[in-house]
């Protein structure tokens, strides 16, 4: 296939790929509509949205939010968690995550994650229980929903809020319900490079009518037994997100398409994997597609692998560190799998690759086997 585009060659392709966000006149007129009634605040715009996605996802109450962290800390806020009290989560996700939980005044404490799916293992997080934990902070990294099976059963029997961080995973589906409707409540971001976007913004979806009315509370001025934060979202963004939701059906569908396509390709290669299949996974939201580079197939690191493939046209990174090697983040942790999947084996393609065509998958394909059939060229500037 010719010399890698890593050490001089021509890459693969050249081809862009879809830009993110879409976006047309619809959007431009939803600005306009808010610009004329004179509201930029707590107005219809955010109340029309609210009831559309609380029905698009089939929870109860729907209250969007200025950002997906406040989302996070306004959540455990309003459950009466703070100062004292644990949350676990995963330390394979973004950095707003554990900063919420701070935010809030709890402690974050650490679980590993499973090698099937990168989200929370429940045997883990059963390991570092103690008598301070009030809440589990499920993760579905990359919109691949987590363990709610699982999870839920160890939230039910230790006494637990499972709160859903489906920050990546608008529009998931875990045994058939969405998981805005899951656990005790989820919170969404619709941060720009989100699948549901409007530049900045945040969703907090539950089934519970007590904990919709105290989060409403707090948005609105706090009462008895909870602090205000001013961290409701604008009319502009409502605005823009009742136009991004009516084209995210679609999108979800091209995204699965693609997805599933782009397994069948990858399967076929022998050197790398999509993540395995899960029957109960009734909808991936594919904010992120996984590939799963495996080492000893290949003779050569992730990141060296990665680093080929993405100079032959393709939008692969290697994804996150966990968190517990920021600066500043000193949290103790046991996390064995979380540091071989970050180091070794995770890599991803962000969604808007998979708004393309099929032709645009192959091309993905033929990319890391270009660098395999090259890969003795690779060993030698590894």
């Amino acid at each position: 296939m010719g010399k890698l585009a890593l050490t001089g060659g021509a890459p693969l392709r050249d081809k862009k790929w879809p830009s993110w966000p879409v976006y047309d006149g619809a959007e431009r007129e939803a600005l306009s509509r808010v610009q004329a009634s004179g509201v930029f605040r707590g107005g219809n715009e955010a109340r029309a949205f609210a009831a559309a996605y609380a029905d698009f996802c089939g929870a109860r109450c729907c209250v969007p939010v200025a950002n997906g962290t406040v989302s996070i800390e306004l959540i455990l806020r309003a459950l009466g968690i703070g100062r004292g009290d644990e949350v676990i989560l995963p330390p394979y996700t973004f950095i707003a995550s554990y900063s919420a939980i701070c935010f809030a005044g709890a402690t974050p404490v650490f679980a590993d994650i499973s090698p099937v799916d990168y989200n929370l293992d429940a045997a883990a997080v059963e390991r570092v229980i103690t008598p301070r934990t009030r809440a589990i902070l499920a993760v579905s990294v990359g919109g691949r929903p987590a363990d709610y099976d699982a999870l839920s059963d160890v939230a039910r029997r230790r006494g637990l809020a499972l709160i859903g961080d489906a920050a990546q995973a608008a529009g998931a589906r875990f045994n058939g319900t969405d998981i805005a409707a899951l656990g005790t409540a989820a919170s969404i971001s619709c941060q720009n490079s989100k699948n549901l976007t409007c530049g900045e913004g945040g969703l907090i979806t539950t089934n519970d009518e007590a904990l919709c009315n105290t989060l409403t509370a707090m948005l609105s001025g706090g009462d008895a037994q909870h602090l205000a934060l001013d961290s409701g979202i604008s009319e502009f963004g409502a605005a823009i997100l009742s136009s991004q939701l009516t084209r995210l059906p679609a999108q979800m569908e091209t995204r699965s398409e693609n997805a599933a396509y782009l397994d069948e390709l990858l399967s076929a290669l022998g050197f790398v994997a999509p993540l395995p299949a899960d029957p109960r996974v009734t909808r991936n939201a594919y904010h992120l597609y996984f590939v799963r580079v495996l080492e000893d197939k290949l003779g050569v690191s992730r990141n060296a692998f990665i680093r080929a493939v993405a100079a032959e046209g393709v939008p692969i990174t290697t994804g996150y560190e966990p968190l517990y090697t920021f600066p500043g983040i000193k949290e103790p942790h046991d996390c064995p799998t979380t540091d071989r999947i970050a180091a070794h084996e995770a890599s991803w393609i962000t969604q808007n690759a998979l708004l393309a065509g099929r032709e645009d998958m192959r091309d993905i394909a033929r990319a890391m086997e270009k660098v395999y059939d090259c890969i003795d060229e690779l060993r030698e500037v590894e």
